[in-house]
C-alpha cells in the first residue's frame, strides 16, 4: 500500500491510495498494479500501455465487432475457417447476451496492417450481416442506438414494466442521451398504465399485463405522450414467482412504436430475475436498432 522497491517506476494511482509500479531487472519488467477493477484499468491505459508499446518489438493491431442475435457457437460455427488463420488471428468472447470477435494481426514496428485485416473483417461482416451491431472495444448496444437516433435526428420514449427503469438507465449511462432519449415511464401496476400509458382496461382484463396487446399500447402509448419518434415497451415476468403454464418466467413481450406503426415481439428468456430483465433491455434495444438500418 505504501512502499515500492528501490529504485522502481513508480505509477501514481488517480482512482485510489494504493500506487502501483515497474520493476526493471536483466533485460526483464514486472509491472504491479492495485486489485480493485477500476483502479486497475486507469492505471494501465494511461501509465503501463504506453510503458510497453514504447518498448514493443511487434506491433500488434486489434479490431473489435460486437455481435447481437447469434449464439457464441453458431459464430464460431459461421467463423469456423477464419480461426485457422496464423496472421491475423480471430477470437471470441461472450458479455451479456452477445459475443465480441477480436480480430489481431502483428507484424514489424511501423508495418501497415491494414491489408492483413481489411478482408477478413469484409468477410466477417458479410457473414454475420445486420448482427455486427458495433465496431470498438468499448461500444454498446446503447451507445450505438443512440448514435443512430441522433444521426437521424429522431427522438426516443420508453414505457417499461418488469425493467423498471432499467432500460433508462442504460440510455442514460451514455454522456449525450437527452439529444434522444425524451421520456420513460415505469408503469410498473396495472392502474399506471391505463394512467400514463393509455392501455384500456379491456385489454387488460381479456388479455393481461403480460400480453402483446398491452405491450402495443404501451409503446402507442409513449410516443404518444412523449411525442417522441418511436417509443418502446417491455412488459414480462421476470420472476421468481409469478409464471404460469401459459406465461412462464421469463416471458417478456417488447413492443416498438414509430411513425409506421406498431410491431411487438414475444420472447422466453431463460435465467434469473436480473438476468431476464437484462436481456429484455438488450434486446429492446436491438429492435430499434434493426428498425433504424435504412
Amino acid at each position: 500500500q505504501a512502499y515500492c522497491p528501490e529504485g522502481s517506476i513508480v505509477m501514481p494511482n488517480r482512482r485510489g491510495t494504493a500506487p502501483g509500479c515497474i520493476v526493471e531487472a536483466e533485460g526483464k519488467a514486472v509491472a504491479v498494479l492495485p486489485g480493485p477493477p477500476r483502479e486497475l484499468r486507469d492505471m494501465f491505459e494511461q501509465q503501463l500501455e504506453p510503458y510497453i508499446l514504447a518498448r514493443r518489438e511487434m506491433h500488434l493491431s486489434s479490431r473489435f465487432f460486437r455481435i447481437f442475435g447469434v449464439g457464441e457457437s453458431n459464430v464460431e460455427t459461421i467463423l469456423l475457417d477464419l480461426f485457422h488463420s496464423q496472421n491475423p488471428t480471430l477470437a471470441l468472447y461472450c458479455g451479456a447476451g452477445e459475443v465480441t470477435a477480436r480480430l489481431t494481426a502483428s507484424g514489424a514496428p511501423g508495418e501497415d496492417l491494414a491489408p492483413l485485416m481489411d478482408p477478413v473483417e469484409a468477410e466477417i461482416k458479410r457473414r454475420l450481416g445486420d448482427a455486427v451491431y458495433a465496431e470498438g472495444r468499448d461500444e454498446t448496444m446503447q451507445s450505438a442506438v443512440l448514435e443512430k437516433l441522433i444521426a437521424r435526428g429522431e427522438t426516443i420514449a420508453l414505457a417499461e414494466s418488469c425493467t423498471g427503469g432499467k432500460l433508462s438507465a442504460m440510455l442514460t449511462d451514455i454522456p449525450g442521451a437527452s439529444k434522444a432519449l425524451v421520456a420513460g415511464y415505469v408503469t410498473y401496476s396495472n392502474e399506471a398504465k391505463v394512467r400514463s400509458l393509455g392501455v384500456t382496461r379491456e385489454v387488460l382484463a381479456a388479455h393481461g399485463a403480460v400480453s402483446e396487446a398491452c405491450a402495443r399500447q404501451m409503446a402507442e402509448g409513449a410516443r404518444s405522450a412523449a411525442g417522441s419518434t418511436w417509443a418502446l415497451s417491455v412488459t414480462g415476468i421476470a420472476g421468481p414467482d409469478g409464471g404460469t403454464e401459459e406465461k412462464p418466467v421469463g416471458t417478456v413481450f417488447i413492443g416498438i412504436a414509430s411513425p409506421y406503426g406498431a410491431e411487438v415481439q414475444r420472447f422466453q428468456f431463460l435465467g434469473d430475475r436480473s438476468w431476464i430483465r437484462t436481456l429484455s433491455c438488450q434486446h429492446a434495444l436491438n429492435m430499434l436498432r434493426l428498425a433504424l438500418i435504412p
